[in-house]
């Protein structure tokens, strides 16, 4: 027989003989009699039983350990979400079943088998969700939420903007749309100590340092690629180099080179060089006249040099022009120079007169801008 507890109502008098397997009891009372069959005292009255109990047991609490919970907000979600450390809570099925899949393992890392866990409000909202995709760093797109940024790794190499980097570093192809440079550096000051395999951007500058110096990395531009022709007396414009407002500086070298073919039918037929800024005229160089047959090669090489900028600004000018073996040379300091503006640097040449334009021809076949400092 199991062991039961008994509870009598009005009290009778009792009379009971122990034996050794179970108890007898024989009951005098009045006919009004209430019997209450429970569980068996055991560690399920105790609070710590409770922690260890089974889904669906019930469990038996004395009047000192029901007192001990106390009445309050213990019962409710929201007075789990405030409990002090070692309260116990009781959760109705319905309530403990709406905690969903945040008391699973699967939502908390680091739990140990079997427990359970419980996120307040707070922390509930600040859960960090997303995916993404093998290789690519995350990135945040939304205040709790991580999706793929533009950048990959293979594990060696590292791609912005391509997923298959075959460089350290690998980037991907700019556009003609504005801010999409594949690079950028923005200007500032340059490394006291210089180190080597530096590369830094300064006032318009790129200084590379490649020992001990740093030095600027020149730049070309505005090369040609077509054949222009220049006859008559009429000037003809045979180069143009396009520079940009305030880019000129203290220091600053302008070159430009350009090179053809020339002839002309007699030694009085004679050629003219111009040079221009936009429309100021700066220079006019005629070289000593001779006879040019066909085919005759021609150079000309222009060097400015800035010394002072804005509006007002100077710079010196040298050159030479050559004609098969015959050099001109040619030099001016220039004042007076808006260098605030865009402008051009422009070549232009013509001839003497217009008789024999088809035998009193200079042609240009390459022309470039170089930039030094």
């Amino acid at each position: 027989m199991a062991d039961v507890i008994v509870t009598i109502t009005p009290p009778p008098v009792i009379t009971a003989l122990a034996t050794p397997s179970a108890i007898a009891v024989s009951v005098t009372a009045a006919p009004a009699v209430a019997v209450t069959v429970g569980p068996v005292a055991g560690v399920h009255n105790g609070l710590a039983g409770l922690q260890g109990g089974i889904a669906n047991e019930y469990y038996h609490l004395s009047a000192a350990q029901a007192a001990a919970l106390g009445a309050g907000p213990h019962n409710n979600l929201t007075g789990i979400q405030g409990g002090a450390l070692n309260d116990y809570y009781h959760l109705t099925l319905l309530k403990y079943n709406a905690l969903g899949l945040h008391e699973s393992l699967t939502d908390l890392l680091g739990g140990q088998a079997l427990q359970h866990y419980h996120l307040n409000a707070a922390d509930y909202a600040a859960r960090i969700l997303g995916s993404g995709t093998l290789g690519y760093l995350p990135k945040f797109t939304g205040a709790n939420s991580l999706g793929n940024s533009p950048v990959y790794t293979d594990g060696t190499n590292v791609g912005i903007g391509i997923a298959a980097p075959t460089a350290k570093l690998h980037l991907a192809a700019g556009s003609a749309v504005a801010s999409t440079g594949p690079l950028k550096f923005t200007s500032g000051p340059l490394l006291t100590i210089p180190e080597v395999g530096t590369i830094e951007f300064l006032d318009g500058r790129w200084y590379l340092t490649g020992s001990a110096k740093q030095r600027v990395i020149d730049r070309t531009g505005d090369v040609i690629t077509a054949s222009v022709d220049a006859v008559g007396n009429t000037e003809t414009t045979l180069y143009t180099a396009a520079l940009s407002a305030n880019a000129a500086k203290v220091g600053r070298i302008y070159k430009i080179h350009c090179d053809g073919v020339i002839k002309n039918k007699a030694t009085s037929d004679d050629v003219t060089f111009y040079f221009y800024r936009d429309a100021v005229l700066i220079n006019s160089v005629a070289p000593t006249g001779g006879r040019y047959l066909v085919g005759t090669g021609w150079h000309l090489d222009y060097n400015e040099t800035v010394r002072t900028v804005g509006a007002t600004g100077t710079a010196a000018m040298s050159g030479e022009i050559i004609i098969g073996t015959v050099v001109t040379q040619f030099d001016a300091l220039l004042t007076g120079i808006n260098f605030t503006l865009n402008r051009n640097l422009i070549i232009k040449a013509k001839w003497s007169d217009d008789n024999d334009q088809t035998e009193n021809v200079v042609t240009i076949y390459q022309g470039w801008l170089e930039l030094k400092y």
